[in-house]
């Protein structure tokens, strides 16, 4: 019977290390950004790209009642601290279809500007998956102010170590839902996409 030629050689006749290789590429994807649900796999300083809060009609919106009534855009916040800002009556969604940038983030602030409380979420949906990004609960007892949120989108665009996932070649669906709990009226200040330089 003739002998089985060793199978991971390289052409000098050394093994070739295959796990320090996988070890390699692993730590290769680890330093690419991936999705985060907050400020955490952003820094620096980041340059706007598109200001959403002003698109919103091209936007799907969908509410319990008259989306055009229950998702608008005003001034919302605290005396002192009005911003211009997307206005969403709980239950509601806004959604912006859009290819993302390399190294992209969503940077916003909420605010419950009236009401028990709601839910604000921001997600990212594709054809097939719908990932939650960034959840925050607002309570009319908890904190006055504007809350700042800074999503890391940098997973959703550019070049990917994968052989199928393209997410630069994908239109995202940018999700961001309000859920009564127990019900209210959230505003998401100065809605932009940014990204670092």
């Amino acid at each position: 019977m003739p002998a089985r030629s060793r199978p991971y050689r390289s052409g000098s006749g050394a093994r070739v290390p295959w796990l320090l290789i996988l070890a390699l590429a692993a730590a290769a994807i680890g330093c690419e950004s991936g999705p985060a649900s907050s400020a955490g796999g952003v820094s620096g300083e980041l340059v706007p790209v598109e200001d959403l809060t002003r698109d919103l009609v091209r936007a799907e919106r969908r509410a319990a009642g008259d989306p055009d009534v229950a998702i608008r855009m005003g001034l919302a916040g605290p005396a002192g601290d009005r911003r211009l800002a997307l206005i969403a009556d709980a239950p509601a969604r806004i959604t912006w279809r859009r290819r993302l940038p390399e190294r992209a983030a969503i940077v916003t602030a909420v605010w419950l500007e009236s009401g028990a409380g709601a839910i604000a979420r921001v997600g990212i949906a594709d054809d097939r998956t719908y990932e939650v990004l960034a959840r925050v609960e607002l309570h009319e007892h908890g904190v006055r102010a504007w809350q700042p949120l800074v999503v890391d989108l940098g997973g959703y665009a550019g070049w990917q170590w994968s052989l199928f996932y393209r997410p630069g070649d994908t239109e995202w669906r940018l999700v961001f839902s309000v859920d009564a709990s127990p019900g209210g009226t959230i505003a998401w200040g100065g809605v932009e996409i940014r990204k670092r330089p």
